[in-house]
C-alpha cells in the first residue's frame, strides 16, 4: 500500500480567466509545474464536469424560446428531488444526491443552490435532452455531449477552456465571444500583424441570461459554494460547483462583473482526490477573485436588464407573498410571467372589507385619497 501511495500522480490544478465583455484571456495556469508536466490542462485537457455543467438544464428550464410548446419555469417552480429510476439498455440508473438524502418538493432555485441530482435529472428528462445539448452547443460548448440521461449530471468531458468561456455567456448578459489568447501581433514597424476578430454572437435574452445568474449567486450565498462568502469573498458572485464520481474531478467556475473564471483540481490518472469541487476548486478561485476583479467585486452589481421585474413571492407557493407567509423571497420575473395571484395558503389572502377600500387597494393612491375624503365629508356630516 506505501508504495502504491509514493506511485500515485500528485494533485495537478488549472485556472483560466477572461474578461466577459471581450474574451480576452486574463489569466491562464495550465498546471502546477510546467518543468515536469508541460500538459495544459486548462486548454488541451478535457475531463468530466460534473455538476458544473447543470445551469444549462436550468437555462432550457427557464427560456421560453427553447420550449415554445411548455411554458417556462421560473425560478421558484417546484421541482421534485425524489428517487428516480431510468431504464438504460442492459441496467437500471438511479441518480442519487452527494447526501444520500431526497429534499422532495423545492424550489427550482434551490435544486441548483444544493446540487440535487436527482432533481435535475428529472428537469433535463422534462424540458428535452436534445435542448439542453443545444443549449450548452450556443453557450460556446464543441466537445461532444451525447444526449443521456447523465448528460444533466456533467458526464461529457469538456475543457476548462470551453467551460469557463460558456459561463461568460450568463456574465455577459447572454452574448457569446470566443476566447482570444492573442489580442494583436504587431511588427516593429508598428504595422499590425494580427488582431483578434471581435466577434459576438446573441444567444440568450438579457432576461434569461440574468435569471441564471441569479441562480448562480445563490449557489454562493447560500448553497454549495457558501464556503466563499466565509472565506471573506464580498459583493455580487456566481458560480457553481462541480465534483464527479468518486471525487475524480473537482471544479468551480464563477464569475463577477469584471470577470469569469474556472478552476479544476485532479490527477492525470483519473484517481480519487478525495475533495470536492467546494473543497478543492473554490478556495483557489475565491483567492483569485478577490485579487483579479479591479476594486474587488463590490465594485459593481450585475445590471438588471429591462425585461426583468421583481416581486415579493412565498417560495413554496410560488405567489406573491402576504403578511402571513413564513418566509418572503424578492425575486426576478421575465417581464409577463411574474406571479399576479396572492398566496392564500398562509391566512394571510386578501380580504374584502368594503366596496370602497377594495377600490382603493386596487387602484392605489388615487382611490385611497377618494375614501379619505369621503370618509371625512362622512364624519363631518355626523357632528354638524
Amino acid at each position: 500500500l506505501e508504495e502504491g501511495r509514493h506511485r500515485r500522480q500528485p494533485l495537478q490544478a488549472a485556472l483560466l480567466a477572461l474578461d466577459p465583455q471581450s474574451g480576452r484571456v486574463r489569466a491562464l495556469v495550465g498546471g502546477r509545474d510546467y518543468g515536469s508536466s508541460p500538459l495544459d490542462r486548462a486548454m488541451r485537457a478535457r475531463r468530466q464536469p460534473g455538476s458544473a455543467f447543470k445551469p444549462f438544464v436550468f437555462l432550457v428550464a427557464l427560456d421560453p424560446s427553447r420550449r415554445p410548446d411548455a411554458p417556462a419555469c421560473t425560478v421558484v417552480s417546484p421541482l421534485e428531488d425524489e428517487p428516480i429510476a431510468i431504464e438504460l439498455t442492459g441496467s437500471v440508473w438511479r441518480p442519487a444526491n452527494y447526501d444520500g438524502e431526497f429534499a422532495g418538493t423545492l424550489p427550482l432555485e434551490d435544486a441548483l443552490a444544493g446540487s440535487r441530482n436527482a432533481a435535475t435529472v428529472r428537469l433535463a428528462l422534462d424540458v428535452g435532452l436534445e435542448a439542453v445539448q443545444r443549449a450548452a452547443v450556443d453557450a460556446g460548448i464543441s466537445s461532444p455531449l451525447p444526449q443521456v440521461p447523465s448528460l444533466a449530471l456533467g458526464v461529457a468531458e469538456t475543457s476548462l477552456l470551453e467551460l469557463t468561456a460558456a459561463y461568460g455567456v450568463f456574465a455577459d448578459g447572454g452574448v457569446r465571444r470566443p476566447p482570444a489568447l492573442i489580442v494583436a501581433v504587431t511588427a516593429g514597424t508598428g504595422e499590425t500583424l494580427y488582431a483578434a476578430p471581435s466577434e459576438e454572437t446573441r444567444v440568450l435574452t438579457p432576461g434569461v441570461a440574468y435569471l441564471v445568474t441569479h441562480l448562480l449567486e445563490r449557489v454562493i450565498d447560500t448553497g454549495t459554494g457558501k464556503s466563499a462568502r466565509e472565506a471573506g469573498l464580498e459583493g455580487p458572485a456566481a458560480g457553481k460547483t462541480g465534483t464527479t464520481d468518486d471525487t475524480r474531478d473537482a471544479w468551480f467556475i464563477g464569475f463577477t462583473s469584471d470577470v469569469v473564471a474556472g478552476v479544476w483540481v485532479g490527477r492525470d490518472d483519473h484517481q480519487p482526490i478525495g475533495l470536492t469541487g467546494a473543497q478543492a476548486a473554490l478556495p483557489i478561485w475565491t483567492d483569485f477573485v478577490r485579487s483579479a476583479s479591479p476594486g474587488g467585486p463590490a465594485a459593481s452589481a450585475f445590471p438588471v436588464p429591462d425585461d426583468i421585474v421583481w416581486r415579493d413571492v412565498d417560495p413554496t407557493t410560488g405567489l406573491l407573498a402576504t403578511a402571513g407567509c413564513p418566509e418572503t423571497r424578492h425575486e426576478p420575473y421575465l417581464v409577463g410571467s411574474e406571479p399576479r395571484e396572492t398566496c392564500d395558503q398562509h391566512g394571510g389572502g386578501l380580504v374584502a372589507v368594503g366596496e370602497e377600500v377594495g377600490e382603493a387597494v386596487r387602484d392605489g393612491g388615487k382611490a385611497i385619497e377618494s375614501v379619505g375624503r369621503r370618509v371625512r365629508d362622512w364624519f363631518g356630516r355626523l357632528f354638524h
